[in-house]
């Protein structure tokens, strides 16, 4: 399911200002019931039901499952703020995609989703154009970490959700004055996922021996001459799997950057746009590739572009280990 597929779900649903969120969740039940198999779709859905401890996640429990095999069970939550408090609102929606990029390393979802309908006006236009409002009005970026927008200041300061993707809020209209958006959370391959299968070959590397690297930095030039290979060699598309899911992707190479699309084979990667993948970000992949040691929680903040990389540097590096002397 994609964004496409929400926006014609969302536009069947005949939405009016009587409605609450638990309505809302209703409705939109009784839509995902008509595509997937009703044994399947699970609301109110705790994370132990994962094997995931809840004092590792912001949140317990996920608005909607949609349960599919091996894994690849799509999540989603639902705000229908209908009562103002728009900047406190407004933190909320940035909890939740916090919930949800945990979730997305957890390696028990494929698809995470924030949805958010409301008749409001004042969550995309008013006055205010900066700070949590620059957002949800202005269009500006949301990433990094974001601080809770009211009570005092000691309590703003102690109070944020750091983000580790990039989204841009884009407001779409419905029915009767209302308006929603919709967030993908791309679910990254965590260390179980590109580990496990044989694909690619990848050896495990000494625990001494990666702490050596990442001191002594001796890694740094090979990442410079695998990228400037990297590029060179894609001006032509091809078409590379994915380690974890073996999903393919197409890639390619342009001004200097790495263009991501879906490849025209039939297991292909269902991304909705194209991604754009510079030196800078690659780098940071790479590194992190060797530091196999390293916490879920800190894994996730590596790139949303994570498997793809980690795919491009299998697919050209046979022997990507650094060896010793």
């Amino acid at each position: 399911m994609d964004k496409l597929n929400f926006d014609d779900l969302l536009k069947r649903i005949n939405f009016d200002e009587h409605y609450l969120e638990a309505t809302f969740q209703f409705k939109l039940l009784m839509q995902l019931g008509k595509i997937y198999d009703e044994d399947k779709i699970l609301p109110e859905r705790h994370i132990k039901a994962y094997g995931l401890k809840a004092e590792n996640y912001t949140k317990k429990e996920i608005d909607i499952v949609i349960g599919q095999e091996n894994n690849l069970n799509i999540a989603i939550e639902l705000k229908m703020p209908m009562n103002g408090q728009v900047p406190e609102q407004m933190y909320k929606f940035i909890e939740d995609i916090k919930f949800l990029e945990e979730l997305s390393v957890s390696n028990h979802f494929h698809k995470c989703y924030l949805i958010v309908v409301t008749n409001d006006k004042d969550f995309w236009e008013g006055n205010k154009n900066d700070g949590i409002y620059s957002y949800f009005r202005n269009n500006n970026i949301l990433t990094g970490k974001v601080y809770k927008p009211t009570g005092k200041a000691e309590i703003k300061a102690a109070n944020c959700y750091e983000l580790s993707g990039e989204y841009e809020i884009q407001w779409n209209s419905l029915v009767k004055n209302f308006k929603y958006f919709v967030i993908e959370i791309e679910c990254l391959a965590t260390e179980q996922d590109y580990m496990a299968e044989d694909t690619g070959h990848l050896d495990e590397v000494d625990v001494k021996q990666k702490e050596t690297i990442i001191k002594n930095n001796t890694f740094t030039s090979d990442i410079g001459n695998l990228w400037k290979r990297i590029v060179l060699e894609l001006t032509q598309p091809i078409d590379i799997q994915t380690i974890a899911r073996g999903f393919w992707f197409s890639a390619c190479s342009r001004d200097g950057k790495i263009l991501i699309n879906k490849s025209k084979k039939e297991k292909s990667s269902d991304l909705t746009e194209e991604r754009k993948i510079d030196e800078k970000t690659f780098s940071k992949v790479y590194d992190g590739y060797y530091k196999r040691c390293i916490s879920t929680k800190d894994r996730s903040k590596l790139s949303k572009d994570n498997s793809y990389i980690l795919a491009l540097i299998n697919h050209f590096e046979e022997k990507s280990t650094p060896k010793t002397s």
